[in-house]
């Protein structure tokens, strides 16, 4: 199963972690997210509402916000990465965004 990463920052809850501090790995049956202090948030299909674009400044601080149902972790979870448009069509593609 192939899975791609990508390098960037996120908002956990209340936690901010900046750029190369958080991997996002994408796969066909999963999203994980993990933080270079061993933190990992992994959503099946199913754990997933919605992903949305998130943008706080154009080039400075672009990503997505992952909408959950899953108590056990953060309301607020958004990945920052300095390549939104290769992350977008790569959720696109997996059909984890709808075009």
């Amino acid at each position: 199963m192939k899975r791609l990463k990508f390098i960037g920052g996120a908002k956990l809850g209340g936690v901010n972690y900046t750029w190369p501090l958080v991997k996002l790995e994408i796969s066909q049956t999963h999203l994980i997210l993990k933080t270079i202090f061993l933190t990992k948030y992994k959503f099946l299909r199913k754990d997933i509402d919605t992903i949305e674009n998130v943008s706080w400044l154009p080039i400075v601080a672009e990503g997505i916000r992952i909408r959950h149902h899953l108590k056990k972790y953060p309301n607020q979870i958004i990945f920052w990465t300095f390549t939104p448009k290769k992350l977008i069509d790569q959720l696109k593609l997996d059909n984890y965004v709808n075009s």
